[in-house]
């Protein structure tokens, strides 16, 4: 039985530890080390046992990510080390296995075993935000190894194919092996998911402006929100935004990609996400090219 802790009650001995009536319910974790951050009506579910991974993001009960039900490893949001000069799958220690968990102050603090493999060691930051109704994950990527190590944070969320995937446009040029279809329209690149046009596996690689990536489907958008890098920041043979469909149909990758570092052995490169999950009012276009959909994002992250 998960035991959950509700804030906000006045007659909670809980509110003498600083706690204000304006925080939601956050559950502590069941015997399968499952985590469930609330704020308002949405809702963050993390697996502190599989690699960290958040499992589930939804609101009032309607699910955004992809389960496990669909394919048994890539399912959820998980962070990879990027450049992708590893051999599939990623790295188990980072990715899959138990990570230790913590849960104080309203803040959900993950760290993986140190990775040998990887020289790598992750460590996730989760907490939820009253002022906005959005959830920050903040990234950790240490060198454990005596050497350098190149690196950059790529964030890889799994949804349900189908739907609308947007981002602005960033500068021309780096990487640009693609080949998924998408449409270039208003200053937006915009991936509308048709399961003909999905012949294999099919990528699209990018670099974004403003630091956002969005996906709608269902009357529910999806927006992630992180620090805008240029294509010079990128990580070799990678960009700050991809998106992939997989061949089965069942699936696609939302993906971003943080600033390319060099470590040196001991040092840290720290980056930190937004989510955003909201319901789109009638007046929202949901369309290719769709100038209130794009204005719609825009007004949502800046806010506050």
């Amino acid at each position: 039985m998960k035991l959950m802790i509700f804030i906000g009650c006045v007659c909670s001995p809980l509110l003498t530890l600083g706690q204000t009536s304006e925080q939601n319910p956050i559950s502590v974790p069941d015997v399968n080390g499952t985590y469930e951050i609330k704020v308002a009506n949405v809702v963050m579910e993390v697996d502190a046992n599989c690699g960290a991974r958040i499992i589930s993001f939804r609101l009032k009960n309607q699910e955004v990510l992809s389960s496990s039900k669909v394919h048994p490893e890539n399912f959820g949001s998980t962070l990879w080390l990027s450049p992708q000069i590893w051999k599939w799958p990623p790295f188990p220690l980072l990715d899959t296995r138990p990570y230790h968990s913590e849960f104080k102050k309203h803040t959900l603090y993950l760290t993986s075993e140190p990775d040998s493999a990887s020289g790598c060691k992750i460590s996730k930051t989760i907490s939820a935000n009253s002022s906005d109704n959005s959830f920050s994950i903040r990234y950790v990527i240490t060198n454990i190894s005596k050497k350098d190590k190149p690196v950059a944070p790529w964030e890889v969320t799994r949804v349900p194919a189908g739907g609308i995937s947007f981002f602005p446009i960033g500068t021309p040029g780096g990487y640009a092996k693609s080949n998924l279809n998408t449409e270039d329209l208003n200053g937006i690149c915009w991936f509308r998911y048709d399961p003909v046009l999905v012949t294999g596996h099919q990528k699209l690689f990018r670099n974004g402006s403003e630091g956002w990536l969005a996906h709608v489907n269902h009357g529910l958008i999806f927006i992630k929100q992180f620090p805008d890098i240029g294509i010079d920041q990128e990580a070799p043979h990678e960009t700050e935004v991809e998106l992939y469909a997989n061949k089965d149909r069942t699936y696609i990758e939302l993906e971003d990609q943080g600033p390319y570092c060099i470590l040196s052995p001991g040092k840290s490169i720290s980056w930190t996400v937004k989510w955003y999950l909201r319901e789109l009012p009638p007046t929202v276009s949901i369309t290719v090219g769709s100038k209130s959909l794009a204005e719609f994002v825009r007004k949502t992250i800046t806010k506050n």
